[in-house]
């Protein structure tokens, strides 16, 4: 849809509440930095089936984060690059989702059907949102995870930005082939990790 366009409203029953969190693994440490002492830190977000979305305002499409929007679109990850950001907030401003920051959990059925959404390098967490609104509007509770360093940019609720990291990035040219793979396979390892992690 063009920006200007309202977004594809979600098929099913249900409205489709949000939330973000923080999780901090403390069994593991973070391979994507030099301190030893650093932990596993990475951002979520639920996508479920609302009761209510009365009074509440949908998400932006957007995050309101100057910083974060520019972390993302200038990443050098998945997302294409040149992107002009004054033209895109002022395309996207106002543009809203079908999602509920904290609007309250449907109390029917008693359980929902979880899935989780992974995203490639370079990536982050809300970009497939039409989908996962589609799902949770169908009664399934979807989160979504940035792997932290492999993601374009991550927020964490402290302000912090963590961009896409270049230790761990197996795209960089000229990198020799056994190191490329041995990147894919860290990344692998790491991400499993983490939905491991989510769904304990």
């Amino acid at each position: 849809a063009h920006a200007r366009e309202p977004l594809p409203e979600p098929t099913g029953r249900f409205a489709v509440g949000t939330l973000s969190r923080a999780l901090v693994d403390t069994t593991r440490g973070e391979s994507a930095t030099e301190d030893p002492d650093d932990r596993r830190e990475i951002m979520l977000q639920f996508w479920y089936p609302a009761e209510s979305v009365d009074g509440l305002q949908a998400a932006p499409f957007l995050p309101s984060n100057e910083a974060l929007v520019e972390a993302v679109f200038g990443s050098g990850g998945a997302i294409p690059m040149g992107i002009d950001l004054e033209k895109l907030h002022d395309e996207w401003d106002g543009v809203r989702t079908h999602a509920y920051p904290d609007a309250p959990l449907a109390q029917m059925p008693a359980t929902f059907p979880v899935l989780i959404f992974s995203h490639g390098f370079g990536g982050i967490r809300t970009q497939n949102r039409f989908q996962v609104e589609e799902l949770a509007s169908h009664g399934y509770v979807v989160v979504g995870v940035d792997h932290t360093y492999y993601a374009s940019a991550v927020e964490f609720p402290d302000g912090r930005i963590v961009k896409y990291g270049p230790l761990v990035n197996p795209n960089v040219p000229g990198l020799a082939m056994e190191k490329r793979e041995a990147a894919l396979e860290e990344a692998v390892t790491v991400w499993a990790a983490d939905v491991t992690a989510v769904a304990d």
